[in-house]
């Protein structure tokens, strides 16, 4: 649970449709549950929940990626976390998105990825905290949820990466298709 409520500032980042998240704890007598910390999403300029459907429009189009012509989103929203024992917080964050081609596609449309049953899309972000400023960003990957370690980067980089079996690493080795 620590571990949830450490990374949950920024587990909204890549995902389209959280935009709210409470975690609470309901003791065992208690009347009601004791709220842990709750998150909140909104887009920057709307102030409604951040709209990133063409996410999904562009990843239902896979199915034909030789006609795909690359896009990109571009989002800024402001999270804002709340606990039972601190001041809100609240972080801005520019979102850029993308569904590429070049060697991306070409890697997504090789006949082996087809052979060993996988469906790479050739999509990719990045997130960057702009808001507060002079607060550094330890980088992560992510996988549209963080995964548990660090890129070295001072900003976040979401990919549809093969992740090992217990999502704690990408799988890398020296060819291009792996069984995770």
């Amino acid at each position: 649970l620590d571990a949830f409520l450490e990374l949950l500032p920024e587990l909204p980042l890549f995902l389209t449709h959280v935009h709210t998240v409470t975690v609470s704890v309901w003791e065992a007598g208690a009347a009601a549950p004791t709220l842990l910390r709750s998150l909140s999403t909104r887009d920057t300029k709307s102030g409604a929940p951040p709209q990133r459907s063409r996410v999904h429009e562009l990843v239902a189009a896979r199915s034909d990626l030789r006609s795909l012509t690359p896009s990109q989103s571009i989002s800024q929203i402001d999270v804002r976390v709340s606990d039972s024992a601190a001041s809100p917080s609240a972080a801005r964050w520019l979102i850029v998105q993308g569904m590429g081609a070049g060697r991306a596609l070409e890697i997504c449309l090789d006949p082996a990825c087809e052979r060993y049953g996988l469906t790479p899309i050739p999509w990719a972000g990045v997130a960057a905290r702009v808001m507060p400023t002079g607060l550094a960003t330890e980088g992560r990957p992510y996988c549209l949820l963080p995964l548990p370690s660090a890129t070295g980067l001072p900003v976040h980089v979401n990919g549809f990466f093969e992740v090992s079996s217990n999502r704690r690493d990408i799988w890398h080795g020296d060819d291009t298709i792996g069984g995770g």
